[in-house]
């Protein structure tokens, strides 16, 4: 790694992440998964447990079912990169109940909205996507990876 990169490192692990948002493009879960694969690259077990504290702030703290929905900035970039981090094996769990909160407020949100839709054609392309990633996810007999 060149010296560019370890001094932006650096700031950033020197940041305060509690106003950084939660979300996949812009916020805590974008840092915890660079993080987390660049433990894997440095093997520098600091990155991995600085990522594993962000994904918990944002999974525990940062989410409510009143938060966007959205792929780029809300609960479903968030249930995506947590699949991402799964599925690479990165983290372990299950991901039908570590993702069932963001699921049904997702599915809350776009079934029983009352008022017209609000989103985008790419936002609903997004939502779509989730959902059918979602989607093949429960039909799979144990969705746990180890």
């Amino acid at each position: 790694m060149d010296d560019t990169h370890k001094k932006l490192i650096n700031n950033l692990l020197s940041s305060n992440f509690d106003s950084y948002s939660p979300s996949l493009i812009y916020g805590k879960m974008g840092l915890s998964i660079y993080l987390f694969c660049l433990s894997k690259i440095e093997s520098n077990p600091a990155y991995y447990s600085l990522a594993d504290k962000l994904l918990d702030q944002v999974l525990l703290h940062d989410l409510s079912p009143n938060s966007s929905i959205n792929v780029e900035d809300g609960l479903a970039g968030v249930g995506l990169g947590v699949t991402w981090l799964v599925r690479n094996r990165f983290i372990e769990a299950d991901l039908n109940e570590m993702l069932e909160v963001i699921d049904n407020a997702i599915y809350r949100r776009i079934a029983f909205q009352k008022d017209s839709p609000n989103f985008s054609a790419t936002q609903l392309l997004h939502l779509t996507g989730y959902l059918y990633i979602r989607l093949k996810e429960q039909t799979v007999a144990n969705s746990q990876i180890l």
